[in-house]
């Protein structure tokens, strides 16, 4: 993550800062802020915060796991206010001061799902959407179909954030060709962790969410607890590097059991994301003439990394040309240790990248390659 020139630039006006939505976690101890930050050569910011009696943290340590990390802990909405910059070494010192708010709801006076701060806007917002006049019939709603209808990331913020609330039984939205763009995705990322019941997400025919929403995805992947089982990006411009950075984090979340996700789209076939990484044990998949992309072959790659039981893989016939440097790169580095047959033809491989192939799998004396 990399903190926004607007909090550090104190520009000609003097100002600058943020509020923390959540709760703000600090260390009284340098050692373990300079731990958090990457360790002492990795470039980073380290906040020095200065607080008095009545906007101090509160001291958890007796509560907490790892105590020796001192920890004080603020409330959601502390405004935090950059007073002075400086360098040591690879890091940016940024002295802070800090106000904590007094206007967070007590949880005494949330009796309804409209009561949870941002819930009835986001209910108002759906409700025109989706043209249902009776607002409080948004809570009914499981497959809510929102494309060709203009959103922002503001409204998805709010839409995914308050979904336990606002949408209780949605298990499908279709957000397919509404003009979303990278802002919207990391915003709707950042919020998919929260929800417990959203099944299946559809961004297709997006044509402005780029590969660094590849990366916002993966970020969500990687922190778990969504119960998401589809993704949908066809038509959209994650290209191949936003797919190797999702199937990357898929691979990891995976392997630790952190993701429910089975299948994922990237141009029109729906790639078995379990029996790709292992999870659900077959040995052979055949995807021949299924029109699979680079992007297609890009996740592929990175999702066999680890699967001891696949021994064939079939992919002719497709349109992965672009996809080869992947798969010699992979296989190089001992992907799909037990493959014995991997077939590509078919898919315009140049004579460079078909000799990267088999220089990759020379070693391997089980397996058949055929480019």
């Amino acid at each position: 993550m990399q903190l926004p020139s607007r909090f550090y630039d104190l520009g000609t006006g003097g100002f600058a800062g943020g509020v923390e939505r959540a709760f703000m976690s600090t260390t009284k101890s340098p050692a373990v802020a300079i731990d958090y930050s990457g360790g002492e050569e990795t470039p980073g910011s380290i906040l020095i915060i200065d607080f008095e009696m009545g906007s101090r943290g509160a001291g958890v340590r007796w509560a907490s796991q790892y105590p020796h990390e001192e920890e004080l802990l603020f409330p959601p909405l502390t405004t935090l206010s950059t007073r002075k910059v400086s360098h040591r070494g690879s890091k940016r010192l940024i002295n802070c001061s800090v106000d904590v708010s007094t206007a967070v709801p007590s949880t005494s006076d949330i009796r309804t799902p409209t009561d949870v701060p941002g819930a009835l806007r986001a209910m108002c917002w759906l409700a025109e959407a989706l043209k249902i006049e009776d607002v409080s019939a948004v809570e009914a709603c499981s497959l809510v179909d929102i494309s060709v209808t203009g959103t922002s990331a503001e409204n998805l913020a709010l839409l995914l954030g308050r979904a336990r609330y606002v949408l209780p039984k949605c298990t499908s939205l279709n957000l397919h060709n509404t003009q979303l763009n990278d802002a919207d995705v990391e915003a709707l990322a950042a919020a998919l962790p929260l929800n417990r019941t959203l099944r299946e997400l559809d961004l297709g025919n997006n044509k402005k969410i780029t590969p660094l929403s590849g990366t916002h995805m993966a970020d969500a992947i990687r922190r778990g607890n969504s119960a998401l089982t589809a993704l949908h990006l066809y038509d959209t411009s994650v290209g191949a590097v936003g797919a190797r950075r999702l199937g990357d984090a898929l691979l990891a979340a995976t392997q630790a059991d952190a993701t429910a996700l089975e299948v994922v789209t990237l141009h029109w076939y729906a790639l078995p994301v379990q029996q790709l990484t292992g999870r659900a044990p077959v040995r052979a998949i055949d995807l021949t003439a299924q029109s699979l992309s680079a992007a297609d072959g890009a996740l592929i790659a990175a999702l066999i990394q680890s699967n001891q039981t696949l021994r064939s893989l079939r992919l002719a016939d497709n349109r992965l040309t672009e996809a080869a440097q992947d798969f010699a790169s992979r296989l190089r580095g001992g992907a799909a240790s037990n493959l014995t047959e991997l077939n590509l033809e078919g898919n315009s491989i140049d004579k460079e990248h078909k000799r990267a192939l088999k220089q990759a799998v020379a070693a391997r004396k089980q397996l058949k390659l055929f480019v």
